[in-house]
């Protein structure tokens, strides 16, 4: 099976709202400025970092991007919110 979509719970989208505020905050980098290389208003970045909104996947790859996050930090949050156990 081939997960193309994962709902995000509020744990996780909690998560990366404060991720995403506390990278961009630390980077010196304006909500104003993030959102014009995310390609996506002021509006709905805020949205994003106070968890009321959630982006599709190209969003969320170019946010991670413009802050230099670690995929694999959010790949371990996922797997820690939904407690997947992935097989060997």
């Amino acid at each position: 099976m081939i997960v193309t979509e994962i709902n995000a719970t509020p744990a996780l989208k909690q998560k990366f709202a404060v991720l995403v505020r506390e990278k961009r905050v630390n980077s010196h980098i304006t909500q104003e400025h993030l959102a014009e290389v995310v390609e996506i208003s002021e509006v709905y970045l805020r949205k994003i970092e106070t968890g009321k909104a959630t982006p599709n996947w190209i969003i969320w790859l170019k946010i991670c991007t413009a802050l230099d996050i670690d995929l694999t930090e959010i790949q371990r949050d996922l797997i820690e919110v939904l407690n997947f156990n992935i097989p060997n």
